[in-house]
C-alpha cells in the first residue's frame, strides 16, 4: 500500500523520510525477536536438521529456476513487443527504429542473439 501511495502522490516521501531512515538505521533490532525464537527450538533443528537442509536446497533451487524462466520470459516477451513497434533493443533494453521484417524473423526463429546484435549474421 505504501508503494502504491508513494507511485500515485498519494504520501509524499519527505513525510516519511525520517520514520524510514530511523527504520532502516535500527533493521538488525528487529532481528532480535526471531533469532531468540530459533535458539528456543534448537532441540526441534538439531533432531530435524536434515529435513531442514534439503528442503531449503530444494526450495532455493525451485526459485532460482522459476526466477530465471521468468526473467528470460519477460525478455522473451519485451522484445518481441519492441519487434513488432519497429524497434531494436540491445542488451540493456536500449530501443532504437530498426528493419521490422529483419527483427521479426529472427526472433520468431528462436536466434534471439542474432535479433539483439542488431541483425548481423
Amino acid at each position: 500500500m505504501l508503494a502504491f501511495s508513494l507511485q500515485f502522490k498519494l504520501i509524499k516521501m519527505e513525510w516519511i523520510a525520517d520514520i524510514a531512515d530511523f527504520l532502516c538505521a535500527n533493521l538488525g533490532f528487529f532481528f532480535i525477536p526471531a533469532g531468540v525464537g530459533v535458539m528456543q527450538c534448537f532441540g526441534i533443528i538439531k533432531a530435524e536438521w536434515m529435513p531442514i537442509v534439503v528442503a531449503t536446497v530444494i526450495s532455493t533451487a525451485i526459485i532460482i529456476f522459476v526466477s530465471g524462466w521468468t526473467h528470460s520470459l519477460t525478455r522473451k516477451l519485451y522484445h518481441n513487443h519492441y519487434a513488432k513497434l519497429h524497434m531494436h533493443c540491445d542488451e540493456n533494453l536500449n530501443c532504437t527504429p530498426d528493419d521490422f521484417q529483419e527483427n521479426s524473423r529472427e526472433i520468431s526463429d528462436g536466434n534471439s542473439d542474432k535479433a539483439e546484435k542488431g541483425g548481423e549474421k
